[in-house]
């Protein structure tokens, strides 16, 4: 009888060790397995640090500010966060994956997006927030959308969101934009952009801007610097100071028509369509819709009239045409009629 309890109670340790192995197995294949761990964010799991840590790696980044090699303290999937300040929204965070480093108080995310308390939206391949900071730094196929119809794009984006909002665009990338909320829209280029929502639907280009009106016609102004008021419809252009005076000149270009000037404001109407050019200072222009009969004019102040085709020349405003000189206090040069009309004339002709 005890040699059968004995092998009774032998067979029944050998089944238990071969359950516990069976277990031992599926659990390792079930939790270390990378595909597993790609189908199922959603379980609580215990795994090994360096298993986590090559999952991770299995999406390399090259953002700076997150640690290499360095698993992080959790990692989510589609991740939201709120922030408020005395029960006043701040911004909302959101992102398809995320990983926390708790150390840095850092927050990387890939395919991630933040709403801002002025109803900007910018979204990214990738980002990191400084959540002690309210600030983040946005990587990748950026794309932000302002509350005013402009939508910009570049490959590098810094928003802080601390009392104000501002986003920051370096002059070392390529900004794209244009206002999508209008029939014709104005689209530009620029190296580096600024915006603050404390001066609201203002954008600041910061170098070689080149801004596309698209009205009656394509008219193109080419710049150092550039500030875009979406809300009174307006943008100013200026050159950068540190260039040689000669160097220092604002350029309009239509197919038929070329404009220089120190500095120049363009008002649009409320369709978003251009509606006048002021070009100020040291103005000329070269006018050659009639290839036979090449106009050009110089004076202090010129307003182009898109709707009428017509320039308002001012201060010393002269127009030299087929060999002959017109001078006056003011002249109204119509381009569709070709009638200059000179108040306080003083007509010279050479033949």
């Amino acid at each position: 009888m005890s040699t059968q309890l004995k092998w009774i109670k032998t067979s029944q340790i050998q089944s238990l060790l071969l359950m516990g192995l069976l277990v031992f197995f599926v659990a390792h294949f079930m939790l270390l397995s990378p595909s597993g761990l790609e189908e199922d964010f959603n379980g609580v799991r215990i795994i090994h640090p360096k298993d986590f840590l090559a999952f991770i790696q299995k999406e390399p980044t090259s953002i700076p500010d997150v640690p290499a090699g360095v698993a992080p303290d959790y990692t989510l999937r589609e991740f939201k966060a709120f922030s408020s300040t005395e029960s006043k929204p701040n911004w909302k965070l959101s992102a398809r994956k995320s990983s926390a480093y708790n150390e840095k108080q850092l927050l990387h995310g890939r395919d991630i997006r933040i709403d801002l308390p002025d109803g900007t939206v910018v979204i990214a391949n990738e980002g990191v927030f400084f959540m002690q900071k309210n600030e983040g730094k946005f990587y990748g196929s950026v794309v932000a959308t302002f509350n005013n119809g402009v939508v910009i794009k570049t490959n590098y984006a810094e928003v802080k969101s601390s009392g104000h909002t501002t986003i920051t665009i370096p002059t070392s990338e390529m900004v794209q934009g244009t206002r999508t909320d209008v029939k014709n829209p104005v689209s530009f280029t620029s190296m580096g952009l600024t915006y603050s929502d404390s001066e609201p639907q203002v954008l600041y280009l910061l170098s070689q801007v080149a801004v596309e009106l698209n009205g009656e016609k394509k008219t193109q102004v080419y710049s150092d610097l550039a500030t875009y008021q979406s809300a009174i419809n307006r943008l100013d252009f200026a050159m950068n100071e540190a260039r040689p005076i000669e160097q220092q000149l604002i350029k309009v270009k239509q197919n038929d028509l070329d404009l220089f000037a120190r500095e120049l404001e363009v008002e649009l109407d409320p369709k978003k369509q251009l509606q006048t050019i002021t070009a100020i200072k040291e103005v000329s222009i070269r006018d050659f819709h009639d290839p036979k009969n090449i106009s050009t004019a110089t004076s202090g102040k010129a307003i182009y009239y898109e709707h009428k085709n017509e320039f308002v020349l001012k201060d010393f405003p002269q127009i030299y045409q087929n060999g002959d000189t017109v001078t006056g206090d003011v002249i109204i040069y119509n381009r569709n009629t070709d009638i200059i009309e000179v108040k306080e004339s003083n007509a010279i002709y050479k033949h």
